[in-house]
């Protein structure tokens, strides 16, 4: 009698050993989950906050904040895109580059760290390289004007004036008021002595942006070369 009570006794144990064993795996294993998904949700906002502290120029606070999430996921490409553009914002040119090739290996299909290195190649001189580029993010990204714009500007350096314009023409497409592809274009013009198409791109620029004052000394500079229009 004595043998099953402690028989009894011993299987209960085992049973709220192995029981309490099976409902702490059970449970770690759904906060796991759990917890995972609250990373992918601090991620987003991380990298939000990151890009509100970019946009105010708290740049070494958005390159620690974008550091911490890439500590969490190191694929994660958005991030190295926002620390690079801080970094070129402090002058960190290499390390920059360096972390928009990382986003390009990570997320090939972002058009931004495409467009980032444009920009660098562009602040460098390198023209062609800008071209290619811009070339790449308008492939991924083609309604951004930017791209069309800085594109243009690239081909404007080289004195590829026909493909500048097309670009530009591209930006007005996409966006009508957009006085900066009307100056471009009308610089273009200026330069190829093409006056009148000149003339009336600087004054749409005007009529857009009045305050804009680059566009009265051009019109000044055509009045007074007296040319019979």
């Amino acid at each position: 009698m004595l043998r099953n009570y402690v028989n009894v006794l011993l299987l209960t144990l085992l049973f709220l050993i192995y029981g309490f064993n099976l409902i702490s795996c059970s449970g770690n294993g759904s906060n796991s989950k759990s917890d995972s998904t609250v990373s992918t949700a601090n991620i987003e906002t991380m990298l939000a906050n990151a890009k509100t502290l970019t946009s105010e120029d708290n740049f070494g606070e958005a390159i620690q904040l974008c550091t911490d999430i890439i500590e969490i996921d190191p694929d994660f490409g958005p991030a190295y895109n926002t620390r690079g553009t801080a970094k070129f914002e402090i002058g960190s040119i290499e390390e920059a580059i360096i972390d928009f090739n990382i986003a390009i290996n990570l997320a090939p299909d972002l058009y931004k760290p495409w467009y980032n290195l444009g920009f660098i190649f562009v602040d460098q001189g390198d023209f062609n390289k800008s071209i290619e580029y811009f070339t790449e993010a308008i492939a991924r990204a083609p309604n951004i004007y930017d791209s069309y714009i800085n594109r243009g500007m690239s081909y404007f350096e080289l004195n590829l004036f026909d493909d500048a314009i097309l670009d530009y023409e591209t930006a007005v497409a996409l966006d009508p008021d957009l006085p900066k592809a009307y100056y471009e274009i009308g610089l273009t013009y200026l330069e190829m002595e093409n006056y009148l198409e000149a003339i009336d791109n600087f004054n749409k620029v005007i009529e857009l942006a009045p305050e804009f004052p680059e566009p009265y000394i051009y019109l000044a500079e055509i009045h007074d070369l007296e040319l019979d229009l």
